[in-house]
């Protein structure tokens, strides 16, 4: 194309396209300096580093320009007694809990930390953006911040204009403003965070830094557990890279908490109102503007003022405050207290708090031997709170007790020279107020505002924040403040989260760790509209916080409040409303002896396991403790399963058939490498048990290339019945997932229990109910008779028991839950025993074994195969054995029968840890014992033999290279039992394998 304007218009345009595609300059460096948040808030915009980094000075938001003379502003002691001073009692109008504003201290302690200018005499970082007193890393001076000036001259006359802490949401109130303060509050053993919590009034604010505190140490267990990348292998290396991490995830499930339950719950998540603002991710405009984020943040006066939120004080929170005034100011009136006493009187208390952060206290609480707070003494704090009331936001609602700390307040903001409220208002692109009744339609506030200041432009921000009329309530709004004020805090969290590296341009699985960034996720189900604090909650003191109780689902409103919500939404049923009375500690049993004494006893210890979900409530064998019903249904599941003494034997072939058809279509390799690939967890032994659920048992039609037209994938199916399983017995403890469990479980257990219906209705059209039988006839299957799909012998054995339909369906699901994915996981786990290295001499023998037909080798090849809860209905002592003191269980307690632990007592079970393939089956326990033992025992050994055959049949069968062959995961202990956790590509954990590649020689 020859040169001319339109070559050069082209060009330009593709010139700039291309440059554009690449961000200008760089939003992200590599390296340690840049990967991981520094405590002082340090190069988190990599081009400016200091940008809101601790110890630098406050921004200025707004030019101030009206000219005001300082001596004609009204007496900050009047402006209280007049404008702000409480005259009665108002909740919150949204209904906002004290544990809301306790979350909100925090925020604020996290933003701001006033410090006199250098060169400023006298005074320290003892006043903030409340009345809480500021120290490093806790709230609470150290030794360094001590220097209080005792003289009023000084304390007034110094310019606060310094911010001794970070500008990011970082949680420095819990890991410090500066390296010097993190360090001192790390417990370098053991790579956790020292238990080091403040005297941050109200102790509600320090009862929730525990539980940050107790997040941080989790987190640091699972990074250590799970280890990723293999870089930590014992205290002392790694060091860097994984306080980074850990404080990477636990800094951003703060910042889940201030926009997934802070933000949120202002934006009507109590009524329903799901919105959540997603401020992190890249945004586009239609007209192709790109929002910017990542960029920093840095504070400024205005909003510094702007969250001095002494109105919204609960009444326990008042009088807690008036008895800390009254004893540290030795019974002072408080309208007689003035700044230079607060300035005396915190030098003489900051000077007492113990600078060593492990050993402070707060709230009259003591610490346990190992420095722990006692959970029980944390959960009260923090139900009381969440019970509490806030007060509303209002003019005229400020405690009395707080006169002093509002005077301090007013001069501040003077003293900072900012800018009146209509300046403010202009800034943030609103109307300025034309008059004093406009801002507050009050006619005793607006005439008092306007006796104390003249003219509406004079109304200083300080004050016309307090003190503008509320916004009215909608589902949407449940704020409850001024307008004004509204849209400048939502804006500021927005500009601060949005603006801070860590929570975008850098929010990757490679500083975070994959496991890091899916624990940081909301979970929409969870019961709470997808609040994070729930999860902390139920994560650090379980026991106090039951999984459906709107205190731990929604702890930022009064119980009361969600009441009433709920009930308006149709959902109250879901929820418990009265406060949670803590779960008793199990009591563990190791042994044999204890176990089979509990086991055999089902009328004083119940089982505890909930399947009511099965057949409309009717339930299943596992959970019906009489005995009579109990008998009944396990009789007539064992005589539709086993009809014939030939059956176990024909499912032997089956499972023998399916696991060699699977690995012969389902392996691969790999071009220019030897040996022949499969997964034998997920394209195998998964696959087959799938099958042999839906297939033989359910009827329902799978999803494969043989049969694309079938309902659900054998993936869809598996998860189903392993979220029905976890739900069932391994979940009853785990308050954390209780609620998305169910909600899932609910949806699977009704899918499932559907298509099983309506296979028994094909099967047998008479087991419908009355008003069904005609309209099942006339759409019975016109595909093939019934008599030929696989799961007719099972079901039609079944049905001819005459039984209702939901007692049907109950058994079937029942049974292909229990013989299906818990069956498949234990076959996974044999496969794995012996591919270990250290099982080489029996694997060889089990090699061996395979190649042998006669019903000694199948006898001995069983024998390489070879924890349950109750509850307490009366009070009773259980022996157990073994030289150990018996138990003693109290009606209500909750027994962990650790089936585990039991096989690793050498008295019980003789040389526990040596291979043994011809110990007695009498020997072993291994699916429960007693009245609920498991009938399948027999069925479980023969069948996993022959998967076994198939599996190490295979020549010279071996684990694939590297991490791909190993079941990744780690043990955890859980009540005393070690237990086996499985990490999946994607970095979530589950009790249930994910994947492992074996390789052979084809």
């Amino acid at each position: 194309m020859p040169p001319g304007p339109l070559t050069t218009t082209l060009t330009n345009a593709a010139v700039a396209g291309l440059y554009n595609s690449v961000p200008h300059p760089p939003a992200v460096f590599l390296g340690p300096k840049y990967a991981w948040r520094q405590a002082d808030g340090a190069c988190n915009n990599v081009h400016n580093h200091n940008l809101g980094r601790a110890g630098t000075p406050y921004a200025r938001s707004v030019q101030a320009k009206r000219c005001i003379d300082r001596s004609a502003l009204p007496e900050p002691g009047l402006v209280f007694d007049v404008l702000l001073k409480a005259r009665d009692r108002v909740n919150h109008a949204g209904g906002n809990s004290a544990l809301t504003f306790a979350f909100a201290s925090l925020v604020t302690h996290s933003l701001f930390r006033s410090a006199p200018s250098s060169g400023a005499t006298g005074g320290a970082s003892v006043y903030g953006p409340s009345y809480a007193p500021h120290g490093p890393n806790s709230g609470a001076p150290g030794p360094a911040d001590s220097k209080v000036s005792a003289s009023a001259t000084s304390a007034a006359g110094a310019t606060w204009d310094t911010n001794d802490t970070s500008s990011f949401l970082d949680l420095s109130p819990l890991y410090g403003h500066n390296e010097a303060a993190l360090m001192g509050v790390r417990d370098l053993g053991s790579k956790s965070l020292g238990r080091g919590t403040p005297p941050l009034p109200p102790p509600a604010a320090s009862a929730l830094l525990v539980v940050f505190s107790r997040n941080h140490n989790y987190i640091a267990r699972q990074l250590l557990a799970i280890n990723e990348k293999g870089r930590w292998r014992d205290p002392g290396v790694g060091a860097v890279s994984e306080v980074g991490a850990g404080a990477g995830a636990g800094v951003a499930n703060g910042s889940a908490d201030a926009m997934g339950d802070y933000v949120a719950g202002f934006l009507g998540m109590a009524e329903g109102n799901a919105w959540n603002m997603n401020a992190f991710d890249p945004i586009t405009l239609p007209d192709r503007t790109v929002i910017a984020r990542g960029q920093g943040n840095h504070v400024s006066v205005e909003f510094n003022l702007l969250y001095r939120w002494h109105t919204t004080t609960s009444a326990p929170d008042e009088a807690w405050t008036e008895n800390v005034f009254k004893e540290a100011f030795k019974g002072k009136p408080f309208d007689q207290l003035t700044v230079p006493d607060m300035a005396r009187t915190f030098a003489a208390l900051m000077a007492t708090v113990d600078p060593e952060p492990r050993k402070r206290t707060f709230g009259g609480l003591k610490r346990n031997p190992d420095g722990t707070f006692d959970d029980a003494a944390l959960a009260n704090i923090l139900h009381n709170a969440t019970e509490a009331p806030a007060g509303q936001y209002r003019a005229r609602g400020t405690p009395a007790v707080l006169r002093v700390v509002e005077m301090m307040g007013i001069e501040q903001g003077r003293g900072w020279g900012v800018c009146t409220m209509n300046e403010f208002r202009n800034f943030l692109g609103l109307k300025e107020f034309a008059t004093f009744e406009e801002w507050n339609p009050d006619p005793e506030i607006a005439q008092a505002a306007r006796r104390l200041y003249g003219h509406i432009d004079n109304l200083e921000l300080y004050t016309g924040l307090q003190c503008e009329s509320t916004m009215p309530l909608s589902s949407g709004m449940r704020f409850s403040c001024g307008y004004t004020m509204t849209k400048a805090v939502l804006g500021d969290a927005i500009a601060l989260v949005r603006g801070d590296r860590f929570y975008t341009t850098s929010y990757t699985p490679a500083t975070m760790t994959a496991w890091g960034v899916q624990d940081c996720k909301r979970d929409p189900n969870n019961g709470g509209e997808g609040g994070n604090l729930p999860k902390l909650l139920t994560r650090t003191l379980s026991r106090f916080y039951p999984y459906n109780s709107t205190y731990t689902t929604f702890p930022f409103f009064t119980p009361a409040t969600m009441q009433a919500s709920l009930t308006r939404q149709g959902l109250a049923a879901n929820y418990t409303f009265t406060r949670p009375v803590a779960t008793p500690v199990p009591v563990v049993l190791n042994t044999f002896t204890g176990i089979k004494t509990v086991f055999n006893d089902p009328a004083r210890f119940k089982a505890p396991y909930d399947m009511k979900g099965l057949g409309g409530g009717y339930g299943f064998i596992l959970v019906f403790d009489d005995k009579q019903k109990h008998d009944a249904d396990k009789a007539l599941a064992l005589h539709a399963l086993f009809p014939t003494k030939d059956s176990l034997a024909e499912y032997r072939t089956w499972y023998r058939e399916q696991t060699a058809q699977r690995i012969k279509t389902r392996s691969w390799k790999y071009d220019g490498v030897p040996g022949t690939y499969v997964d034998i967890v997920n394209d195998v032994i998964n696959n087959v048990s799938v099958h042999w659920a839906a297939d033989r048992l359910c009827g329902i039609p799978l999803k494969t290339k043989e049969n694309p037209r079938g309902l659900y994938t054998e993936q869809e199916i598996y998860e189903m019945f392993t979220t029905l399983f976890t739900l069932t017995f391994l979940a009853i403890d785990d308050n954390e997932h209780g609620f998305s469990l169910r909600t899932t479980a609910i949806q699977a257990g009704g899918v499932i229990q559907a298509l099983v219906a309506k296979a028994i209705l094909e099967v047998a059209p008479h087991s419908a109910p009355n008003f069904l039988i005609k309209a099942v006839n006339n759409v019975n299957s016109v595909i093939w008779p019934p008599s030929q799909k696989p799961y007719y012998p099972f079901l039609s054995k079944l049905s001819d028991t005459g039984r209702p339909l939901n007692e049907l369906v109950a058994t079937v699901v029942g049974l292909a839950i229990g013989s299906s994915v818990n069956y498949s996981q234990a076959a996974v786990h044999v496969v794995d025993f012996y591919l270990d290295d250290k099982r080489a001499k029996e694997k060889a023998q089990i090699v061996q074994l395979v190649q042998k037909q006669d019903p000694a080798s199948d006898e001995l090849l069983q024998g390489y195969y070879t924890g349950l809860w109750r509850n307490a209905a009366v009070e009773a002592v259980v022996e157990q054995g073994s030289g150990l003191p018996p138990a003693q269980i109290k009606a209500g307690d909750r027994i962990w029968a650790s089936f585990r632990n039991a096989h690793l007592n050498p008295t019980d079970f003789p040389n526990p840890t040596a291979v043994d393939p011809t110990r007695p089956r009498a020997a072993y326990s291994l699916n429960g014992t007693g009245f609920h033992g498991c009938p399948g025992v027999a069925y479980a050994e023969q069948t996993i033999a022959e998967i076994l055959k198939v599996v190490f049949g295979l020549k010279n069968v071996r684990r694939a290279p590297g991490k791909a062959g190993q079941l990744v995961g780690y043990t955890t202990v859980i009540n005393e039992t070690e237990t086996n956790v499985y990490v999946h590509p994607n970095g979530t954990t589950s009790p249930w394998p994910a994947s492992m590649h074996l390789v052979y020689d084809a």
